[in-house]
């Protein structure tokens, strides 16, 4: 009788643990796809002659020093584009798997 109690108890926390990473992952699932707008406005900026400009008035010195300027570093916007294609990748491959079980 202990076993099926402990083993109630296990699956019991198993259920809520999962219920709850369900509504988090849902909930950031809805952030994601409302910041698409946003991604592909950064994405248009970078293959834009304007972020080339502001690139090049950077390097020259004209933007002032207290004006945070990572969006003008290739590698910043580059690695953003691999890591969201990376991790979309990795949610399809999670999805066929709870799909496939």
């Amino acid at each position: 009788m202990k076993e099926r109690i402990d083993n109630i108890i296990k699956m019991e926390d198993h259920l809520n643990k999962l219920q709850e990473l369900v509504t988090e992952v849902e909930k950031m699932r809805e952030k994601w796809a409302g910041a698409q707008i946003d991604f592909q406005e950064l994405i248009s900026y970078y293959n834009s002659s304007v972020w080339r400009d502001d690139v090049e008035a950077y390097d020259q010195g004209t933007i002032p020093s207290d004006v945070r300027c990572g969006v003008l570093s290739e590698d910043a916007i580059y690695n953003l584009i691999v890591e969201q294609h990376s991790l979309a990748i990795q949610l399809i491959k999670t999805a066929a798997n709870i799909l496939d079980n």
